[in-house]
């Protein structure tokens, strides 16, 4: 994953975070509900094609990071009635503000100044993102395969890392004098105060595998240990914490890859005395019995007085330990990938783009799925999707070459529609796309510096 993806989706978690205290998901779902049905994405596109036509995606994008402002004269309900008149099928709009000054107002502008379907293109890594999307009135979402990437195997180790909700300036003593593990008696644990709203939010609305976890770890039914779920600590939120073991235990979807704000949670927790085990969420829900005997084995071959081991309903099964953690002996790692193997997404979590996906179907939404690359493309593949992107854009080196699409096109059926991504410069590119049977772009930055956005559209697909 390229350092700027790693910095882009670290913003996105702490956006998330932010967003929450502000709207909850709660409320977030019933703006979503509120909105009129979405329009139809798929259908805009195989109805061009269809037709013999190219099916274009025209972006509304004012800067990027690499190259800046695209586009000073900037007014989205303009540029969408100039697309519309061009002939685009339908739009996309960029809705990350921090890289690409982008907003969820352009895209509401755009699509109410048209009758096209939009897509709202961000870095979506969360259900709450998902229905922030339709809220807003996005007809279509955007995964991008590699947000979701996994660390090796054997780079996951025991590790601190949990929510960053803050600065370090922030982290006050505790109004209330708790001490570690709430007892008074080891000092008084630093935090901010305002994060306390924070983790009563999020306990509200844990995902399915935290639930799962919590259900054995709660009421110190878990050998008697005692764990607090959703702890502020310092300037994070951690999932699962037990202060008497000094133990951390994060659950994790792909957006946690690694980064490179690691190191600094890693030296926080460290010098704080704490581990951190780590499980990715079809982990704990697939392989639940083995999850908890890990933790067991790393809490205490000794259970704390009063404790029974591990619940009765969790009993049985193996340990894995993809976390260099002490291996509980006898069994062999699962695939990190979400339950996929060589050849269907392993290196990704497809668990959790299935999980998006299946929640943007379930609010009326379709998803275009986007890959670079071969791997990416084995786990864009999972997904039920028709529709395939494929970005000529290298993220590591930003070279571009439409030799991307067309190396990949082998590995796609017949039943998808090929959505090719940037490096659309000149007619010529598009004929080349069509002569191999791609007939759906996605095409900003040339279309985005033309003084009339529609009428270079139209010249470029003429």
């Amino acid at each position: 994953m390229s350092d700027i993806l790693n910095k882009i989706l670290a913003t996105k978690r702490q956006e998330i975070a932010a967003g929450l205290k502000v709207v909850p998901l709660a409320e977030m779902k019933v703006l979503a509900s509120q909105q009129p049905p979405a329009r139809d994405f798929v259908g805009a596109l195989r109805a061009r094609i269809a037709a013999g036509q190219p099916a274009v995606i025209a972006e509304i994008k004012k800067a990027s990071p690499s190259r800046g402002v695209i586009r000073e004269d900037f007014r989205p309900a303009d540029i969408a009635q100039s697309y519309e008149r061009g002939g685009a099928a339908c739009l996309s709009v960029l809705t990350d503000k921090q890289y690409f000054q982008g907003s969820a107002d352009y895209l509401r502008q755009a699509r109410a100044a048209s009758s096209l379907p939009v897509l709202r293109k961000d870095f979506i890594v969360d259900p709450y993102q998902v229905y922030e999307a339709r809220a807003m009135g996005a007809d279509c979402i955007l995964l991008i395969v590699a947000a979701f990437q996994l660390p090796s195997p054997l780079g996951r180790g025991v590790e601190a890392g949990s929510r960053d909700v803050g600065n370090a300036e922030d982290a006050l003593p505790s109004p209330l004098g708790r001490g570690v593990g709430g007892e008074g008696k080891e000092g008084r644990r630093l935090y901010a105060p305002n994060h306390l709203t924070l983790a009563k939010q999020l306990r509200k609305n844990m995902t399915d595998a935290e639930r799962r976890l919590w259900t054995a770890l709660r009421a110190k039914r878990f050998a008697g240990w005692k764990f607090r779920r959703q702890e502020p600590l310092g300037t994070y939120i951690a999932d699962f914490v037990c202060h008497e073991a000094k133990l951390i235990i994060e659950v994790d979807g792909g957006q946690h890859a690694q980064s490179a704000a690691d190191s600094t949670r890693d030296q926080w927790f460290a010098e704080h005395g704490y581990r951190v085990l780590r499980y990715w969420n079809n982990e704990v829900l697939e392989q639940t019995e083995a999850v908890l005997e890990h933790i067991l084995a790393t809490l205490s071959p000794t259970p704390l007085p009063g404790g029974e081991g591990l619940p009765s309903s969790f009993a049985g099964g193996g340990v894995s330990s993809l976390h260099n953690a002490p291996r509980y002996p006898g069994l062999t790692p699962p695939s990190p990938a979400g339950g996929g193997v060589r050849g269907e997404g392993e290196g990704f979590d497809v668990s959790r783009m299935r999980e998006l996906e299946a929640l943007a179907f379930d609010l009326g939404m379709a998803v275009l799925v986007e890959s670079h690359d071969a791997a990416e493309l084995d786990a864009a593949l999972q997904l039920k999707t028709p529709l395939q992107g494929i970005n000529n854009r290298n993220l590591r080196t930003f070279e571009v070459s439409l030799d991307t699409t067309l190396g990949l096109l082998p590995g796609i059926g017949a039943e998808r529609i090929v959505v090719t991504e940037s490096g659309i410069l000149a007619p010529a590119d598009v004929a080349r796309m069509r002569k191999h049977a791609v007939h759906a772009f996605l095409v900003g930055e040339a279309l985005m510096r033309a003084a009339d956005p529609g009428a270079e559209l139209a010249r470029l697909f003429a």
